[in-house]
């Protein structure tokens, strides 16, 4: 792999031949290609010695002898072609554009003033320059002369916040990344110190954000002490180069679906297909044929419509040019319409292309844009890399950005992780005990075989536009040819039932990786998404329908995740009021977020079949959810292909559709049990309530009340049990915890896992609780979880910060009137 390291330190004067040596011999230790300066003290008549000094091509903005002055330096072996250069505030603001592998980067090197109020102006400044090359890989790298934490990256207090808000506006709208931040979420490193009569006076001033399309080829970034200046060195590397990316597997084109030929000639081919029946031992193995047929059939039907799409533009383009060429001082209007009328079916093309390019990069509609240019295939480039895995840290700590290693990796990581754990069946008996009930008549609602009826109701209640699984063939497929397909894939899947076995594309799922935060060269910090076959997707809608209908039977009124009539408002609200009873009461209660390790992951099989008995769920149903997970395998979708089949023994698959309300019901028996042995929050007996809340939970995300220390007892022992029973583990190092009231007539309970109270803030579903105010960091954070009330994500939600603001006031203001509110 070629990778790009760069470093910016603060040199405080580099008029000294000896400070410039010193500055050669550090970067040439580290490797480093691409270098940025402040505070150089250069004027123009340094430039003949600097350009002898340095062995590459170097940019200066000049200040005074005595201050100011940046400079990016290139090594001659980085191999870089520049753009342009632009000196956009003398001494302080550099910015030179340059491409490297085909990838155009724009490099700005800064010096903030050192005065507040001057600091504010220069940040807007920098803004308005940056939003010109927004579509560039924007490296942002200097001296801040501000902080925008100063809680870990300074000792004491911001000496001037307004220019560090707007700071944090600027890199908030740049959507960049601190590198720093990045690798060492907590760590509390500086790169300024200054030691005066025993007074120590330290922050990280100095640092290099990255375009947020970049953090998956972020390698490292260090802070390291040089000696000479009081500033430190911080370094940065990135991949590149990350090699040959190979194509994972095919997928149907929807845009056939518009053309009315390829309908009907697939028509007549199924038809021809359908006769091939009796040539094949099981309905099951002629659909699986037959879909490797379809995919056969529509690469070949795609290879002729190219050829004839070429034929096509090339015949507009000799027309247009032969009209062209006969043109001369005056034209006919018939020529001139003609003419026109050519150019504007040319232009269709262009705008077909446009369209797929907008849909892949999310935007919704076309009148957004204003004409087809690079602009929006640079925008699909972008959407792309920030999916793109371009390198992983082994166990050992090293770094590599090879594909067969990386796919190695990432093969144990997951069978380590889909691999079943031993667990006690004495402690899953004891935690099945005592469960909510299904009725007879609920029951019997679920039992029976599948209609084709039912089949037709959950394709038709399928989204599209969506990924397809390993067959390749999409819902927007089946939508459009369900008539064509509908009995036949009743009959396979009849067929299934009666054997025990889905095909063999339906066991399999392929796991698309999507970036969370923090350090993406870690496989945990990648959401695993099962990319699912639609038939497999099509039986699991439906047996998801036939399990809404009872599931708030047994699932509690406090746990909201996809239960009909439940929205994560409920549980913001619970704990809006529970904060605000205490606030009125004088009341003592703490709130305990739990953080689940993998908590969708790692449900083991066997205790989710169990756990569903012990509801009173029939066998005839359990045997038909079991049939999803019956062989289930995955393969892991990376740069170099797929990943050999993996075993699933144990996880529910995100991106199945019944998978929300399996996992309710897993989690349930943990929170039934909580229910019946905690305090929970003790009420005035002014305050009439037959169940006093001890819970909130909006699927993994659960939150305990805890009143005293006999709860935290009961909540570790129980935790424990559940541990055992399911292989669940509990992370307390991103657990949470927040003390609401005085706590002066009682002792404060001590937490288990070395969790320790806070009285600052607990985050909770987008939401900072602190005792006296609610503190929401946007409502676009909120609007991605909750919007209108959806709880699939389908909900709508403001695109810009005005929109956002307007959408807050007039939606959830209202109905929080009664919390202290911070925006």
């Amino acid at each position: 792999m070629r990778s790009l390291k760069i470093g910016s330190l603060n040199i405080n004067g580099g008029r000294d031949r000896q400070k410039r040596g010193l500055i050669s011999e550090i970067s040439t230790q580290k490797n480093i290609d691409i270098l940025f300066l402040q505070e150089t003290h250069t004027t123009p008549s340094d430039e003949t010695d600097w350009g002898l000094w340095w062995e590459g091509s170097n940019y200066l903005s000049h200040g005074t002898n005595f201050s100011a002055g940046v400079a990016i330096l290139f090594r001659a072996s980085a191999n870089v072609k520049i753009v342009s250069c632009a000196e956009i505030v003398k001494g302080r603001l550099l910015i030179v554009r340059a491409e490297i592998e085909d990838t155009v980067f724009c490099f700005t090197n800064i010096y903030a003033p050192n005065n507040g109020a001057e600091r504010v102006a220069f940040y807007t400044r920098l803004q308005k320059e940056l939003l010109i090359y927004n579509q560039d890989q924007i490296i942002l790298g200097g001296d801040f002369n501000c902080t925008l934490d100063f809680t870990v990256d300074r000792i004491g207090e911001e000496p001037h916040p307004h220019s560090s808000q707007t700071l944090n506006t600027v890199i908030s709208h740049l959507d960049l990344l601190d590198t720093f931040r990045v690798k060492h979420p907590q760590s509390r490193q500086y790169t300024w110190v200054r030691v005066n009569s025993n007074r120590v006076c330290a922050a990280r001033l100095d640092r290099v954000y990255i375009s947020r399309t970049l953090n998956p080829r972020l390698i490292h970034c260090n802070i390291l002490p040089v000696g000479f200046t009081d500033h430190h060195f911080v370094s940065v590397e990135l991949i590149i180069s990350p090699g040959e990316r190979a194509k994972s597997f095919w997928h149907f084109n929807n845009k056939l679906l518009l053309d009315n030929v390829f309908c009907k000639n697939f028509g007549c081919f199924w038809d021809q297909w359908q006769l091939r029946k009796v040539e094949f031992d099981s309905l099951k193995l002629w659909w699986e044929v037959g879909k490797a047929q379809i995919r056969v059939f529509c690469q070949q039907y795609t290879s002729h419509s190219s050829a004839r799409l070429k034929t096509v533009i090339k015949n507009l383009e000799d027309n247009i040019k032969n009209l062209e060429e006969g043109l001369n001082g005056s034209v006919d209007p018939t020529t001139g319409t003609l003419l026109k009328e050519k150019r504007m079916e040319l232009s269709s093309f262009l705008q077909e292309r446009v369209k797929g390019a907008l849909v892949r990069s999310r935007f919704l509609q076309l009148k957004d844009m204003d004409a087809p240019t690079s602009f929006f295939f640079n925008l699909e480039r972008s959407v792309a890399q920030k999916k793109l895995l371009t390198c992983l840290k082994l166990p050992g700590g090293r770094i590599t950005a090879d594909p067969k290693e990386m796919s190695s990796h990432a093969m144990q990581f997951y069978e380590d992780l889909f691999g079943a754990e031993s667990c006690s069946q004495e402690c899953r008996r004891e935690l099945l005990e005592g469960l909510p009930q299904l009725s007879v008549e609920e029951r019997s609602l679920l039992e029976g075989e599948l209609s084709l009826e039912e089949l037709t109701a959950a394709v038709t209640q399928m989204a599209t536009g969506r990924a397809p699984g390993i067959d390749g063939l999409s819902t927007d497929f089946f939508k459009r040819f369900w008539n064509i397909l509908g009995s036949d894939l009743h009959s396979v899947l009849m067929e299934c039932c009666r054997t025990g076995s889905l095909p063999g594309s339906c066991k399999r799922a392929v796991l698309s990786l999507l970036p969370k935060k923090g350090d993406l060269a870690l496989l945990k910090n990648w959401r695993p998404v099962a990319l699912l076959c639609a038939d497999y997707k099509i039986l699991s809608r439906a047996l998801s329908n036939r399990l809404k209908d009872v599931l708030g039977s047994v699932v509690h009124k406090d746990q909201s995740y996809c239960v009909p009539d439940r929205t994560i408002m409920d549980n913001v609200f619970l704990i809006r009021d529970v904060i605000d009873v205490c606030k009125i009461y004088n009341l003592n209660v703490g709130i305990v977020s739990l953080d689940q390790e993998k908590a969708f992951d790692r449900v083991d099989h066997s205790y989710l079949f169990s756990a569903l008995r012990s509801f009173g769920f029939g066998d005839g149903f359990v045997s038909l959810v079991g049939l999803l997970y019956q062989d289930a395998q995955c393969l892991v979708k990376m740069g170099a292909g797929l990943s050999r089949p993996i075993p699933v023994r144990r996880g529910i698959r995100q991106g199945c559709p019944i998978s929300g309300q399996l996992y309710s019901l897993a989690i349930e028996p943990l929170l039934c049990r909580l229910r019946d042995r905690l305090s929970g929050l003790s009420l005035p007996a002014a305050c009439s309530i037959e169940c006093p809340p001890t819970i909130s939970a909006y699927a993994d995300d659960v939150n305990i009340f805890i009143s005293n220390q006999g709860d935290v007892r009961c909540l570790r022992d129980t935790l424990s049990l559940y541990e055992r029973a399911t292989a669940a583990r509990v992370n307390w190092e991103k657990s949470g915890a927040l003390l609401v009231g005085e706590w002066r007539d009682q002792a404060v309970p001590s937490l288990p896992g070395g969790l320790e109270w806070g009285r600052e803030g607990l985050k909770v579903l987008g939401f900072i609780w602190v005792p006296r105010a609610l503190k929401v960091k946007t409502g676009r954070e909120l609007g991605r979880k909750c919007a209108l009330g959806c709880l699939n994500g389908n909900g709508c939600y403001p695109s810009c910060r005005i929109g956002e603001e307007f959408w807050w006031s007039i939606t959830w203001l209202p109905r929080l009137s009664g919390t202290d509110l911070w925006l």
